[in-house]
């Protein structure tokens, strides 16, 4: 299904999508209308709620030549709480043209050389064929590797510890100004089957979505919103996602990266663990059929012909 953005999904609500046949599975007790949610979103002068303790570990990716991304960050997770900010730690981003041009990238970490031929399938932007990742896709996926190796060596009281890992163009859900994210996360971990590895929060998925059934007794949302788990087969972005040690040990021990890391996981199936998405039912890009895709608990910093700062070689000719 070809990739259609942010900005013009919103343009296009309402007029459908006309991707027709394509469009991803969704289930069919959604109801296809949206809702005045302003008197619902998050306080932040409220207590954080208690699922954030579930969080052991907060990381925010950032280069340290990008302090106004940093504080700008910072800004945005203070709306979400002035706790929340105090968790993330800011994470000194690897550079990936400096470990090229330094020549130290160690290929059993990561190769540059990749196939795009999986990805080709399911964006229609992406070329493919054997690509080179660009200097930003190195850093990136260095930088979660990094991570990764964080979250295995860290001492915790719980036998499976979870970190949540955002990049520094994180933006966190809100409604009429006021941050709703602490309630929409409250939510998704709520409603995550046990045994989860990944939680996006984040994510831009393609191909069939296999949405998690709620058990009724897990249904005790006072909120006007609903949030929807479901299994992807496909999709793209790590700006903001839930993993745990487990988790984070099994990708590990399956490198080298090869490709852009997000590329990378999904192209593996993410090596069976255990994957999952979250996003507010009845809100987003509207489909043809009238139901809504759902919209992300953190978006990406974008708008007025901003783009990601990562230059994609799955964009480029084969070669």
């Amino acid at each position: 299904m070809a990739y259609v953005p942010p900005h013009k999904r919103r343009s296009q609500e309402g007029k459908g999508c006309s991707e027709g046949s394509n469009t991803p599975f969704v289930s069919n007790d959604r109801t296809p209308r949206k809702e005045n949610y302003s008197r619902f979103a998050y306080n932040s002068t409220a207590q954080l709620p208690p699922v954030f303790e579930k969080i052991a570990l907060y990381y925010c990716i950032n280069l340290s030549e990008r302090q106004v991304k940093w504080r700008a960050f910072q800004e945005r997770a203070m709306r979400v709480h002035n706790e929340f900010a105090g968790l993330v730690k800011r994470f000194d981003a690897v550079n990936g043209k400096a470990v090229l041009s330094e020549n130290r990238c160690n290929e059993e970490i990561l190769k540059r050389v990749w196939d795009a031929s999986m990805n080709a399938k399911y964006s229609s932007k992406a070329q493919p064929g054997t690509k080179t990742m660009s200097d930003g896709e190195v850093g990136c996926a260095l930088s979660h590797v990094e991570l990764w190796k964080i979250l295995t060596s860290t001492e915790s009281s719980s036998e499976n510890p979870v970190m949540m890992a955002l990049e520094d163009d994180a933006v966190f859900s809100s409604v009429a100004g006021r941050s709703r994210f602490a309630d929409v996360l409250a939510q998704a971990m709520e409603n995550v089957p046990s045994g989860w590895g990944i939680l996006y929060l984040g994510f831009s998925g393609r191909g069939e979505r296999h949405y998690v059934e709620v058990p009724h007794n897990q249904k005790r949302n006072k909120s006007k919103y609903t949030v929807e788990i479901y299994r992807p087969e496909y999709g793209y972005h790590t700006h903001a996602y839930l993993i745990t040690r487990h988790a984070a040990q099994i990708l590990l021990d399956n490198l080298p990266v090869q490709g852009p890391i997000d590329v990378w996981l999904a192209d593996n199936h993410w090596f069976d663990i255990p994957v999952y998405s979250a996003v507010i039912a009845n809100e987003g890009w509207k489909r043809e059929d009238g139901t809504f895709e759902g919209a992300v608990l953190v978006s990406q910093e974008r708008g007025r012909g901003r783009k990601s700062d990562v230059q994609q070689s799955s964009h480029m000719k084969a070669g």
